[in-house]
């Protein structure tokens, strides 16, 4: 009888370098298989496993779950490798823990469950971050009432119980993403689990830019308000790109670096409601008695609002850089931005009325269908019927 060979399932936590450690795996493949690890080619989207994760979510209508993970299974058996790993931040998102636990033991193998997880203020604003920039999403609401907060994802602990309860503590594996503690780096923490001391075996990812790059502060604040204004999703997404643009621009980095998007003592209430949680981790799951985070809070005691913060002036600054057509789009659904002055701020508290959120997100999608009526794609279904209607939608939520 053949040994069971061990599948790591690396599960993130979003915004602990996931990416990062994706495109490493994925770009050494072959030095992890020398060293009896094999990187998984089945289930995966350029470097990642996200297929693995997604064909098990109740909206999957594409993938076979049974088709993948016997294919899976198939090319664990066919490897030399003792050591199997799977990366995908996709599996911690609302699926549930009885739907992948069928499909992760029919592949007879030890499962072991990587978890990184990231001091919560510090986490809380990477995915404000991204989720401002999500086109389709155009958040523009306050960072303390993200969905992503009020569903407990800061709750470590118990999100990383109810997989203990499926795996066994012993099969759980938690790992702080904390420079502090990362004495050579995320890569060779990654390779730690594994019992792989050199790192200098292993090349360095070359990816261009640098993997889901964020905002400025400053700039996060300018985008915010930039959201409400209805656009199609294309203009989205080209705003976006210069914002970013403007964001890593030398001078302009200098200037971001004053702001925050939370202020001092809602980082430190943060941090405290979280405390027994992460205590409780960091003695489960690290054996020590100690922070489960080594850095600590600086204290700041100019304690004002990121919009408190940010001047007129540098508010208009900001919106001057982007290209003449998004600014004349701008204009025509807010005239505040076609001020000659530009003496009015545009950047104001958030508003966290849902109601309102959901008239602009209705206000938007007006405007989507409205562009499609000028490129006559509607008057193309009325003549041509019902073959032309997948691509009416492809188009509309491209």
């Amino acid at each position: 009888m053949t040994n069971k060979k061990t599948v790591y399932f690396h599960i993130g936590y979003h915004k602990t370098g996931t990416s990062a450690i994706q495109s490493f795996c994925s770009a050494n493949q072959s030095e992890l298989a020398r060293k009896g690890f094999l990187y998984a080619e089945t289930g995966r989207a350029g470097a990642a496993h996200g297929p693995l994760a997604n064909c098990l979510k109740a909206s999957n209508k594409n993938l076979d779950p049974n088709l993948l993970y016997a294919s899976l299974k198939k090319e664990i058996a066919n490897s030399n490798a003792q050591s199997v790993i799977i990366s995908s931040e996709c599996f911690l998102e609302q699926i549930p823990l009885d739907r992948i636990e069928p499909y992760l033991k029919k592949l007879n193998a030890h499962i072991k469950i990587i978890v990184y997880v990231r001091r919560q203020d510090e986490w809380a604003q990477s995915v404000y971050n991204e989720i401002i920039k999500d086109s389709s999403r155009r958040y523009t609401g306050s960072i303390l009432h993200m969905r992503e907060i009020r569903m407990g994802w800061l709750n470590y602990n118990n999100v990383i119980s109810q997989w203990e309860n499926v795996f066994g503590s012993e099969n759980i594996i938690v790992r702080p993403y904390d420079k502090a503690q990362m004495r050579n780096g995320l890569y060779a923490d990654f390779l730690s689990i594994f019992n792989i001391d050199n790192v200098c075996d292993f090349e360095n990812p070359v990816t261009g830019k640098a993997t889901n790059q964020g905002l400025s502060e400053d700039v996060i604040l300018v985008l915010r308000a930039l959201n409400e204004v209805p656009m199609i999703r294309d203009m989205h997404k080209e705003m976006v790109s210069y914002l970013i643009d403007i964001s890593h621009n030398s001078e302009e980095k200098k200037l971001g670096r004053n702001y925050k998007i939370l202020t001092f003592s809602e980082k430190s209430e943060l941090i405290s409601s979280c405390k027994q949680s992460n205590d409780i981790l960091a003695e489960k799951f690290l054996n020590c008695n100690t922070s489960l985070f080594c850095t600590t809070l600086v204290e700041n005691k100019d304690d004002k609002s990121p919009v408190e913060m940010l001047s007129i002036e540098r508010q208009w600054q900001i919106y001057n850089q982007l290209p003449l057509h998004i600014k004349k789009h701008i204009e025509r659904f807010r005239p505040l931005f076609a001020q000659s002055e530009q003496s009015k701020p545009f950047v104001y508290d958030v508003n966290n009325n849902e109601i309102e959120r959901l008239r602009l997100v209705i206000q938007r999608q007006r405007l989507e269908l409205n562009w499609l009526y000028e490129d006559n794609t509607l008057g193309s279904i009325r003549k041509e019927g019902l073959g032309v209607l997948s691509k009416f939608f492809a188009k509309l939520f491209k």
